[in-house]
């Protein structure tokens, strides 16, 4: 894409429009000092987004909007308001005299985007500065499209003398040059990363030095490594130690516990036993008094017959009178026999009974000597536990908290030592990021400058300048050297006709091979630099 001027116009309330047309390919306007030449120039960059407004000259007093028609590819027309009061700037498609109302839309990009679009810049990438990369901006575009008198005449290379713009120019430059971007440029660091590297540096610096107040001096990493893997063995020969007791204890307490479950065991049996002789006693004294009592029943049975009957000794009645005598008579022979039986039986249950008991007591006796042996075995094991609780020689000789602490305090000695040699790393890398070494940008662009260098020579010799025999590029100013002299070593009118040479070919060869360009220049004071009012008569006369 390129841009081509059709027209510009400045307008003002109750002001006749004041416009220039540029209709050709090619446009010189000319007159003497302070006719508005300069103007003119200032309209343009203005319109085009520069930031300073054109200066009063009189005659603009009133007018308050310059416009710009162009012609984006040969296709696409704009025109560009921008208002000097305001300094709003609006776009709108087509050929327009006066800016429209609100009901016909501008473009919504930026008009520095749509410079750079138009002028095939958009996202490419130049150096702007030390170790900073960015795109082409619209500034950019000026810079390289819009010359005033002061820096066409300026004894001063291509790049200018702000150390600020220096680089950018230069790569602008290098870019519309060769058509190449920088990408791909490996950057040195920046003013602002070296600055960020003297701030790590100085906080990393503090750092160390806290660090190192935590810890004593003269301190030497490896003593204490060595140190810390004793006692750290130390203490797994006591963790193993313990481990090993620990483990003992678990199975004299598993035994400890199976003695006690069967003692509280033989316990229980041993009361349930007691429980049952002593029901079975309790039985047996009452089989006893059973027997004892039969036995006074059948000896008074035998005994009664043989007493005489008499009569009652208060009513004088004999018993065979009394009423129901012979249903209550008492058979003393059968009861003799009964009593016999019965004392027979409880007897023999009685045995019986003696059986069980003595069963009992065997049992009992045999199970008090199973409960002392499970006492004894618990005891025996209770011993074994305490000695082993308490051993004859210690385990440690220091003491595990004493260890523990130790192993504490020398491991974060270890610690902080690798955090300061690892900061010490650091800070070794850093300060290295903190020295401003010189980079130089290389840029393959020999065979560009040779073929630009060619066509300005040629355009020099067709514009009949004398006394040009060989043009060569600056690479460091970024400027030409006519017969091995520096551009700004010629006078200024010399120096004007140069530049303007420079810039024509290297708009053409951007035009030409489709490289990021304007594809319009703009140049004050080429040629005549100042023209007496007083041969004004000299001037040709439109």
């Amino acid at each position: 894409m390129t841009i081509k001027i059709n027209k510009l116009l400045v307008t003002g309330f109750n002001k006749e429009d004041a416009s220039v047309l540029f209709d050709g390919m090619s446009h010189l306007i000319y007159g003497p000092t302070d006719t508005g030449k300069s103007y003119i120039v200032e309209c343009f960059r203005y319109c085009l987004g520069g930031r300073d407004k054109p200066k009063d000259i009189g005659l603009s007093e009133g007018y308050n909007t310059i416009s710009i028609q162009i012609e984006v590819s040969g296709t696409e027309k704009y025109t560009i308001f921008r208002d000097t009061n305001s300094n709003e700037v609006s776009v709108f498609e087509g050929y327009l005299d006066a800016q429209p109302g609100s009901e016909v839309d501008s473009l919504e990009d930026e008009l520095s985007t749509l410079i750079t679009k138009w002028s095939n810049a958009e996202g490419k990438s130049i150096i702007t500065k030390r170790g900073v990369k960015g795109n082409v901006t619209a500034g950019d575009i000026r810079f390289l499209t819009i010359f005033d008198e002061i820096r066409t005449l300026d004894n001063v290379v291509f790049v200018g003398e702000d150390s600020n713009r220096k680089t950018r120019n230069a790569s602008s430059l290098s870019l519309v040059l060769s058509g190449h971007d920088d990408s791909e440029i490996v950057l040195p660091l920046s003013n602002e990363e070296i600055n960020k590297a003297k701030g790590h540096v100085e906080a990393i610096e503090e750092q160390i030095e806290s660090l190192k107040g935590e810890i004593p001096e003269g301190i030497i990493k490896s003593e204490v490594e060595e140190s810390l893997v004793k006692v750290d063995t130390e203490i797994k020969r006591i963790n193993n130690v313990i481990k090993g007791v620990s483990d003992e204890l678990i199975e004299i307490q598993s035994q400890q516990m199976t003695l006690e479950s069967d003692k509280n065991k033989i316990e229980r049996e041993i009361s349930s036993f007691k429980e049952s002789l002593s029901r079975f006693n309790l039985l047996n004294d009452k089989y006893s008094n059973d027997i004892s009592r039969l036995e006074v029943l059948k000896k008074a049975a035998s005994i009664v017959p043989n007493f005489k009957t008499r009569a009652c000794p208060l009513c004088l009645t004999s018993i065979s009178e009394q009423e129901n005598y012979g249903e209550h008579a008492v058979n003393f022979e059968e009861l003799s026999l009964a009593s016999e039986a019965e004392i027979n039986k409880i007897r023999g249950l009685q045995e019986g009974l003696k059986i069980a008991i003595k069963d009992v007591n065997d049992e009992i006796s045999i199970l008090n000597e199973s409960h002392i042996s499970k006492i004894s075995d618990i005891n025996d094991l209770l011993s074994i536990k305490k000695s082993i609780m308490n051993p004859a020689a210690p385990i440690d000789r220091y003491g595990i908290d004493v260890l523990s602490n130790k192993k504490h305090e020398m491991s974060f000695l270890i610690r902080t030592l690798d955090k300061i040699d690892a900061l010490s790393l650091r800070l070794t890398e850093m300060s290295k990021k903190t020295k401003r070494t010189k980079h130089k940008i290389v840029r393959d662009i020999a065979s560009c400058s040779t073929s630009l260098c060619n066509s300005i020579k040629e355009l020099l010799i067709e514009w009949k300048v004398p006394g040009v025999e060989t043009i060569s590029y600056d690479d460091i100013d970024c400027d030409i050297k006519i017969n091995h002299r520096k551009r700004v070593s010629f006078g200024k009118g010399k120096r004007g006709i140069f530049l303007t040479a420079f810039m024509v070919c290297l708009m053409e060869r951007a035009i030409q091979k489709g490289f990021p360009h304007s594809g319009f220049l703009i140049i004050d004071s080429p040629v005549v630099t100042y023209k007496d009012p007083k041969h004004g008569d000299l001037l040709p006369v439109d």
